[in-house]
């Protein structure tokens, strides 16, 4: 039986309960089974955290440092989310580790996520790596990675996401991602809006954290890509750990790149308004916006959420056409909100059976795929077994 297999069979899928004490509580009553000692990095933010920690974790390899680096949501393989020292863990070893923590949980019940989390913490025990790595899914008071106290951390960006799990305001989305936090602990931040890093300097004082703003030191500077960033936000992570080496690379954003006879595709996730915004931001940076095409899927938001984003793509793109992909998963937006944005911004909605119809492939032509990155999967396999055909 492979990871997915047995996952399928214990579990119905991913989701955010909005509760935290349970696995609090039981973390703390078998620390002995997940607990070392390490140096704990955690990024957390609206927009940008798994660029962040991936250019962190790279910088660590980079200087012959041991890490363990845990992400989401992953694309092909739940075998993403366990990344050691730039390696995944193999099958076998994994299904071990599920076993293992399920038998500790006796009667309680864990989400999906919080079991991976927990299985990923058993592995990082048994290899005990110099640094431990921990990419803030949603939000970050009530994350499963926030029963881990971390030496340093980081905050990407705050937007308006997920507003019914984290409030409709700046400040109530702040203090939650501010709930990583612990007193005497550093955060390293980069904050466009002067009011959130008033915000956060005044809460960082309360609380006794060393903080760096990297906008207020002219680190980063508004004319900087999102993508540039993320990368100084993981260069002053690797200046804190007193390490030098470090390469800054031009686009680490692109998580995802493919090539179908000839016509290059490139994935950006982008799931949010300000995410779509930092990403033609990114792009113009690059001089590269210049897409035949844009295949794009979205998952369950406000209409007007909806409506942005589109807006956005539609005044930063005219001459591309732009796709809507029918993807079916358990965050998907329903079918009316799907017909009134197809309806009110002209798009074409497209399922994989009839991508080949609707994209000219040629060397001419380029390809930009973002949204949602729940759907990149489906459609770079949909594409590589046609190309195998």
């Amino acid at each position: 039986m492979n990871a997915h297999q047995w996952l399928d069979q214990k579990f119905s899928g991913e989701y955010f309960s909005g509760k935290f004490n349970h696995l609090k509580n039981f973390y703390q009553k078998n620390k002995n089974l997940f607990f070392f000692e390490t140096t704990v990095v955690t990024v957390a933010g609206t927009n940008g955290k798994g660029e962040t920690i991936r250019a962190i974790a790279s910088q660590l390899g980079n200087n012959e440092k041991t890490y363990a680096l845990w992400t989401s949501p992953h694309i092909f393989s739940v075998h993403e989310r366990f990344v050691f020292n730039g390696d995944v863990v193999e099958d076998e070893q994994l299904v071990r580790a599920f076993e293992t923590v399920q038998s500790s949980l006796s009667s309680q019940k864990m989400s999906y996520f919080e079991f991976l989390f927990l299985t990923f913490l058993l592995l990082a025990k048994e290899k005990r790596p110099q640094y431990l790595l921990i990419e803030i899914g949603l939000g970050g008071r009530l994350d499963a990675g926030n029963i881990i106290d971390a030496d340093i951390a980081v905050l990407t960006s705050i937007s308006r996401d997920h507003q019914e799990f984290l409030g409709n305001s700046y400040r109530k989305i702040l203090y939650e991602k501010l709930g990583i936090l612990r007193r005497g602990a550093n955060l390293i931040s980069a904050l466009e809006l002067s009011y959130l890093q008033c915000l956060t300097s005044n809460y960082c004082y309360r609380m006794n954290v060393k903080h760096k703003e990297l906008f207020k030191l002219g680190i980063v500077t508004k004319k900087d890509s999102f993508s540039m960033r993320n990368q100084k936000l993981a260069h002053e992570v690797i200046s804190e750990l007193n390490l030098e080496t470090f390469t800054f690379k031009e686009d680490t954003a692109c998580r995802l790149k493919q090539k179908y006879l000839q016509t290059k595709l490139f994935y950006y996730p982008s799931h949010n308004p300000d995410g779509i915004r930092k990403l033609v931001h990114h792009l113009s940076q690059l001089k590269y916006n210049n897409f035949n095409y844009i295949v794009i899927s979205l998952s369950n938001r406000s209409l007007s959420d909806l409506r942005a984003m589109l807006k956005i793509l539609k005044v930063s793109f005219k001459n591309s056409k732009i796709l809507f992909y029918d993807f079916s998963f358990a965050k998907e937006i329903s079918k009316e909100k799907q017909t009134q944005i197809k309806e009110e911004f002209g798009l074409e909605l497209v399922e994989s059976k009839d991508i080949f119809k609707k994209i000219k492939f040629s060397k001419e032509n380029n390809i930009l795929c973002t949204g949602s990155q729940y759907f990149f999967q489906h459609l770079y396999q949909s594409i590589e077994s046609a190309a195998k055909r």
